[in-house]
């Protein structure tokens, strides 16, 4: 198969297509996290900590503080009134993490 040529593309486009491909292709997932970790297990099992800021009840959304996640992202995991639960802001907590269809982080499963 021939090289293809990217880079012409803005990394949006490429995260949109990648994420179309994993959704169309869900057999690919595994062997593209194995070859993304190294086969270091899925990153996404993995649980952070991190601090719980900026929770509007209003508007039903906050973000999670963690310097890890935000180093890997560059933004804070996104926070749903879904998963809060019984936290406030400034609970420390810990939450598995997922990614939104545009490539951002979200927090799921929080637990003190």
């Amino acid at each position: 198969m021939a090289a293809l040529d990217f880079r012409g593309f803005q990394d949006d486009d490429l995260l949109g297509i990648f994420m179309q491909l994993c959704s169309e292709r869900p057999s690919l997932q595994a062997r593209i996290l194995e070859a993304l970790t190294g086969g270091e297990g899925n990153p996404f099992e993995q649980r952070f900590v991190g601090l719980v800021k900026k929770f509007d009840p209003a508007k039903r959304f906050g973000f999670i503080e963690c310097a890890e996640v935000s180093q890997q992202f560059g933004r804070d995991p996104f926070l749903s009134d879904m998963q809060i639960g019984l936290f406030t802001n400034g609970s420390q907590v810990s939450f598995r993490l997922t990614v939104s269809k545009d490539g951002k982080p979200q927090a799921q499963d929080l637990e003190p």
